[in-house]
């Protein structure tokens, strides 16, 4: 069967307008682009629900579904006024899954490599996926992967001027990665718990003793974590966590 659906979006009244085809369940969730566009991915001709051996489409489209652009890739990211995508990569044998992927910035009518799987590989076919960027766009991040079931993965930071690896981590380790709004500060869950990291000197800048990271206040000041009793706020400056929710779940914000 088939795991499709389609991206909608709302205004403050609950009026929705669907942008989207029917979405088989690739890529990340749909994104706001610098410009207030709604960008998604679309995977091409199939009907596998994971999509792992089909092309994608990455489409930006207007609040009323007027298109944008369009990319053939599988992922987008933006950051300093930039679009970073991981293309289609190619179709590998064994097994029927997509493989050595780029990082490519497309900003205007350029494209630029920025890094690839084979240059960040010791030798094995790559998966590149889970696509971040900094505000400013000048640090991605990005979870590598074998595309064989049950293999380890990594979890890489790298400067995307020169596709330069900061930090590489465990992948089993890492999960709920946000980027600050301002900065270069990447936020996660790291073995079970919250953590704030500089991503050019891999330096701790905050932590918290239990929960999930959940994500950041707009001005990147504050960021929240997610415990059973409810969702924290917890200042980057220090001092106890304000809770600011009886539900403990993750959150997006905007200015």
């Amino acid at each position: 069967t088939t795991v499709q659906g389609a991206v909608f979006v709302t205004d403050v009244t609950g009026t929705s307008q669907r942008v989207s085809d029917q979405q088989d369940s690739a890529g990340p969730f749909p994104a706001w682009s610098p410009d207030g566009n709604v960008a998604y991915t679309q995977l091409l001709g199939t009907r596998d629900p994971t999509g792992f051996g089909a092309d994608a489409e990455v489409r930006v489209v207007t609040t009323t579904n007027a298109r944008v652009a369009t990319y053939r890739a599988r992922e987008v990211a933006f950051g300093g006024g930039r679009t970073f995508l991981i293309d289609n990569g190619k179709l590998g044998l064994l097994p029927q899954t997509r493989v050595e992927h780029s990082i490519v910035e497309a900003t205007g009518g350029t494209r630029r490599t920025v890094t690839s799987a084979s240059f960040l590989s010791t030798g094995v076919p790559l998966q590149l996926s889970q696509l971040g960027s900094s505000s400013d766009g000048a640090f991605l991040s990005v979870r590598i992967s074998p595309p064989n079931a049950g293999s380890g993965f990594d979890f890489a930071i790298i400067g995307a001027k020169d596709g330069a690896e900061t930090r590489r981590l465990p992948g089993q380790i890492i999960a709920d990665v946000r980027w600050s709004p301002t900065g270069h500060l990447i936020g996660f869950t790291f073995g079970g718990l919250p953590r704030v990291v500089d991503a050019e000197t891999g330096a701790v800048i905050a932590s918290a003793t239990e929960g999930r990271f959940a994500g950041w206040s707009p001005d990147g000041k504050w960021f929240f974590v997610a415990r059973d009793i409810g969702l924290y706020a917890v200042a980057l400056a220090g001092g106890d966590p304000v809770r600011i929710s009886a539900i403990g779940v993750p959150v997006s914000t905007t200015p």
